[in-house]
């Protein structure tokens, strides 16, 4: 009976600590969602530097306005999943 019962506890633990452990999906969709943070973050940055060299309807500037809208668009459906 002890045996069991300490089969039993166990189980139950390893059910309850399965249950704490963030899913292997959940860690890649938190690392996928900083990386894009990441180069959205350093897209603005060049965009905002650029501001003095080049106008805004430039091909650079246009490019970065783009991969911005982008890069946005793909962090808002990751996010609403």
């Amino acid at each position: 009976p002890e045996v069991e019962r300490l089969k039993q506890r166990q189980q139950g633990l390893q059910a309850c600590f399965a249950q704490r452990q963030p899913k292997d999906q959940d860690l890649l969709g938190a690392t996928t969602v900083r990386a894009i943070a990441a180069q959205l973050a350093e897209s603005e940055s060049h965009y905002t530097a650029n501001q003095s060299q080049y106008r805004d309807d430039h091909p650079v500037q246009q490019q970065l306005r783009a991969e911005m809208a982008a890069l946005r668009q793909h962090l808002s459906t990751l996010l609403s999943l």
